[in-house]
């Protein structure tokens, strides 16, 4: 019987850990897992490939910059390559297409293009790349299907009886679904399965404090309001990018509680019936007057620590 060999690497986890949540971003256990078990796997498993699933707001595309910003940090050649899934997607967009601008110019040197699985196989070549296939579940089965043999040896057609080799070992790639629809067999075989939920609501407010560098007290308030907004939609997935873009906008521009309603039905309404919410549930409410007051202490505080630096620099 073949003795299977087993090599246990427990300080790779932790470090992974430390180097993600450097570069901003907090990972979950299985985040971290799986990365750590497809950056090991054994090189005849076929390409290093994760399936991110989940709801849009959960970080699936943020993981993938951070992973890219991790081995960039370590000084190691890499590049970050994206390519945005959609119904149309095809043999073209994944191999090699025609520049209709190139044709009708009459530059037949530069009519054919790479598409994105040529371009990351060129790539390959000169060092790392992490590749992120945003939202796979957007495009047709037959497209899906196109990926498989990529994933298993790396090969990229180009013209009839023409192949370019990925360099596999050089290639770690991120596919995110928001399942739209159900991924095929085939395709779950090939890769790492991680679901990835909403972060805990005391996480979600750390990160916010630090991307938006304003006072807890407002953060946790206006964040609420958001999340109450979004959720009475049935969207329990409120992302931190709107939540960076609310905050921002509702300390800078606000004139009054008014405005601050706006901002919360510009950011997490996404319907009539969070609009209704806001209306009805939102303005005028005690909340919404909590949230009023620790802006305004909020920009006190700020207002304060500019004067008390401006004041170091004078002296």
């Amino acid at each position: 019987m073949e003795r299977i060999l087993i090599v246990t690497l427990p300080n790779l986890t932790e470090e992974l850990t430390e180097k993600l949540i450097s570069v901003g971003y907090v990972p979950r256990r299985s985040d971290v897992l799986a990365l750590a078990g497809v950056l090991t796997a054994p090189g005849q498993a076929g390409l290093r490939a994760v399936l991110l699933e989940g709801p849009p707001g959960t970080g699936k595309s943020a993981f993938a910059e951070a992973v890219f910003q991790v081995i960039r940090g370590n000084g190691d050649r890499v590049e970050f390559i994206v390519y945005q899934c959609h119904s149309w997607s095809d043999a073209d967009e994944l191999f090699v297409g025609v520049d209709v601008a190139a044709a009708v110019a009459g530059d037949s040197g530069s009519v054919r293009q790479d598409g994105v699985l040529a371009k990351v196989a060129r790539a390959s070549e000169r060092g790392m790349v992490v590749l992120l296939l945003d939202e796979i579940d957007k495009t047709m089965q037959r497209t899906e299907a196109l990926l498989l043999d990529w994933l298993q040896s790396g090969r990229v057609p180009v013209r009839p009886g023409v192949q370019i080799q990925t360099t596999m070992n050089n290639v770690l790639c991120f596919i995110t679904s928001n399942a739209h629809r159900e991924l095929s067999d085939a395709l779950m075989r090939r890769v790492r399965r991680v679901m990835m939920q909403p972060l805990p609501i005391a996480q979600q407010e750390r990160l916010l404090m630090v991307r938006t560098n304003l006072p807890p007290g407002f953060v946790r308030v206006l964040w609420k309001l958001a999340r109450e907004i979004a959720v009475h939609e049935g969207n329990n997935a409120l992302s931190l990018q709107e939540g960076v873009r609310a905050l921002h906008e509702a300390f800078s521009f606000s004139g009054d509680q008014g405005d601050l309603a706006l901002t919360l039905t510009g950011w997490a309404a996404r319907n009539n019936k969070g609009r209704d919410y806001v209306r009805d549930k939102v303005i005028g409410s005690r909340n919404l007057s909590a949230a009023w007051s620790e802006l305004c202490r909020a920009r006190q505080l700020v207002k304060a620590e500019a004067e008390k630096e401006e004041a170091r620099h004078a002296v």
